[in-house]
């Protein structure tokens, strides 16, 4: 065989290579979630009970539980009467997949799936008080945080924060039932924590407009939430439902897969 020949053979399977690597996959669901993994969407606070949705922009693994509440953070843990407390000084809310959960799943608190489900009532695990409740959201000013924490005494044993949506337009560290600050791990730069205008904090309904965005990475669809512009606030209206299309991040392996690609295409043309 020819020097060149096998050069080109070469060439030919490393491109082959490349482009298997380029095609890429999206993200596998793994053990544990990242800030921004999923996005509360929306909350209605004069409910019987209250209830709010939120959409997964990851893969969420079978197994994996999800925290929410309305404690405000405090500069350093959340807001609690005692350290063994389980439920704080507001209410707390726990979310387990059944079966692995899709991105762009939107789920609301107050409805029921066989691939998930709500922890509404019951003792919070190594508490001496405080229970497991639908959230109580209906102060003027609110937050709901979304984090993972351990089974005994999440609330004060928190391992990820993974999203807080606030409508009081600013965080502050919480003295009491309206305020929260922006716990570590979150921020407004990534739209991991969200403020929308106080005059949201006036109704008793809000809800990201869904319809916003047609598709989009997990960062675009973080950045639309983020803008008060996407949300409609009003007395009452119905919680988002359904899906919404959640594409892949572009990974840097795949951008250096594609420039090798590249390099091998020329490569091989000068080589005619």
């Amino acid at each position: 065989m020819k020097k060149r020949d096998c050069m080109s053979r070469k060439l030919w399977t490393v491109l082959c290579l490349a482009l298997a690597i380029a095609a890429g996959v999206s993200r596998p669901a793994r053990a544990g979630l990242l800030a921004g993994d999923v996005a509360v969407i929306g909350w209605i606070d004069n409910g019987t009970p209250d209830s709010f949705a939120f959409v997964t922009l990851a893969p969420v693994a079978a197994g994996e539980s999800i925290y929410f509440t309305d404690n405000g953070w405090t500069g350093t843990q959340f807001r609690s009467p005692a350290s063994n407390d389980g439920d704080g000084n507001e209410t707390l809310a726990k979310w387990t997949s059944v079966s692995a959960i899709s991105p762009g799943t939107i789920i609301r608190s107050n409805a029921t799936d066989p691939s998930y489900a709500w922890t509404l009532s019951g003792a919070v695990p190594g508490g001496v008080s405080g229970a497991f409740a639908p959230l109580s959201i209906g102060n003027p000013a609110e937050q709901i945080y979304a984090f993972q924490g351990a089974s005994s005494l999440p609330l004060q044993n928190v391992t990820s924060q993974l999203f807080v949506l606030d409508d009081t337009g600013a965080f502050e560290n919480a003295i009491d039932s309206e305020t929260g600050a922006i716990p570590p791990g979150l921020s407004l730069l990534d739209h991991t924590a969200v403020t929308l205008p106080a005059s949201f904090g006036a109704q008793r309904f809000i809800k990201f407009n869904t319809d916003t965005l047609a598709s989009g990475t997990k960062a675009e669809w973080l950045t639309a939430i983020a803008n008060p512009a996407n949300w409609t606030a009003a007395a009452s209206g119905t919680l988002p439902t359904g899906q919404i299309s959640v594409v892949p991040e572009p990974a840097t392996w795949a951008m250096c897969a594609s420039g090798l690609l590249g390099w091998i295409v020329i490569r091989l043309r000068k080589r005619g």
